[in-house]
């Protein structure tokens, strides 16, 4: 899971609207959270994202699923 609740970005229960709505709204008016959410999101893109990473992780899923 690459996005951690309240790290780089909010987790929302699926269907849960009005929860979604809340945080929408209190990120929107919070311009330190979105940039701090921003900066952690893109180092986590480019620490665990990469290729290497990606391919790696679709192996061991592959591996998993014909085991």
């Amino acid at each position: 899971l690459y996005v951690k609740d309240a790290y780089a970005g909010y987790i929302v229960n699926n269907g849960d609207s009005v929860g979604l709505a809340d945080k929408l709204v209190s990120l929107a008016g919070d311009s330190r959270t979105q940039v701090k959410f921003g900066e952690r999101a893109r180092d986590i893109a480019a620490n665990e994202l990469n290729v290497s990473k990606c391919a790696e992780l679709h192996l061991a899923a592959y591996k998993m699923i014909n085991s």
